[in-house]
């Protein structure tokens, strides 16, 4: 298995107390009050405090022209047959125009909608989409797991949700962001700047604020949206680190590790939006979202304490091929 060495960091420091900007941040407080330099004026909070105190690695920037690096996206399916079609179509449309060799490996939990069946059609028209079919393993975390895995002969892996909550036309700026930036993981976020969130309700985006706030505090501030499951990341990067988790707390527990591995993370401000049909597999009321919270929270304190997860939710390298 391919082995992280992290890298020292960069010797100029940010001009504030490191939990000041966070706080800032939650507060809807302007950056410009931080004083930062002119030069840094028009970027992010995150491209500030890389550019600050993380050299960016391009440990694993590939040898390729601009336009040119091979695409997987892993789209986790479980009744989505309202959806998929159009959202594979958006994906390979987007990336082809942004001149990326691309393919969509759709992982499907054996939908009782037939989700997989208008997959396996769409597969017969066109060699670049490939179904997975689970019919014995079910889960988030395991399903974008199979797809990396399947993803042989891709430079940069992406995933995102399947119900156009997250826009694909986003996905080659993610992509780009590999290239131009060496990020070695490029992450939406609904919290920088330009971003936002109409898709859930007011509990919803509260506890979601508050998760996302704490998470930055007590694991690191680099990162606004450590819930945001849109992700593109180098495949050996991902292949080296592993997933680990059952749901959404395995995007908190992959971003905090990468950084912790001195690896570059960039996020990129995208709006998510309300599904476009079928029925949302996340809570949909606030007994739900504290049920859904209190994983993510048990993630951070285990983050941040050095408690392992479970084994069994440990994706790895060595597990067996699809």
């Amino acid at each position: 298995m391919l082995t992280l060495t992290p890298e020292a960091p960069a010797t100029l420091r940010p001009p504030v107390p490191h939990a000041i900007p966070t706080i800032l941040r939650i507060l809807n407080i302007p950056l410009r009050f931080l004083g930062r330099p002119n030069c840094l004026q028009g970027i992010s909070l995150l491209e500030y405090r890389l550019v600050c105190r993380v050299k960016p690695s391009g440990k694993y920037l590939m040898n390729a022209d601009p336009g040119r690096l091979r695409v997987a996206v892993v789209l986790p399916t479980f009744n989505e047959a309202g959806n998929i079609g159009p959202l594979i179509d958006a994906n390979l449309q987007a990336l082809t125009a942004a001149g990326y060799p691309a393919q969509v490996i759709v992982v499907d939990d054996d939908s009782p909608d037939g989700t997989w069946q208008v997959v396996e059609n769409a597969s017969a028209r066109d060699c670049r989409i490939r179904l997975i079919r689970r019919t014995t393993e079910r889960g988030l975390t395991s399903a974008i797991w199979t797809g990396i895995q399947a993803a042989e002969g891709a430079d940069v892996v992406c995933w995102m949700d399947c119900d156009f909550s997250m826009p694909p036309e986003m996905v080659p700026d993610l992509v780009r962001l590999t290239e131009t930036r060496g990020a070695d993981v490029a992450v939406g976020s609904r919290y920088l700047p330009g971003g936002s969130d109409v898709a859930h309700s007011v509990a919803g985006q509260l506890l979601s604020r508050v998760i996302n706030g704490a998470s930055a505090l007590v694991l690191d501030p680099r990162v606004t949206d450590y819930t945001s499951g849109f992700v593109a990341a180098r495949r050996p990067v991902l292949l080296a680190l592993g997933l680990r988790g059952d749901y959404g707390e395995y995007c908190i527990d992959l971003l905090y590790r990468a950084l912790k591995q001195g690896l570059t993370v960039v996020e990129l401000p995208y709006r998510c939006a309300p599904r476009r049909a079928g029925e949302s597999k996340t809570a949909t009321n606030l007994p739900g979202y504290l049920r859904r919270g209190r994983k993510y929270v048990t993630t951070v304190l285990g983050l941040r304490f050095g408690v392992r997860s479970r084994p069994e939710d440990f994706y790895h390298a060595e597990a067996r091929q699809p």
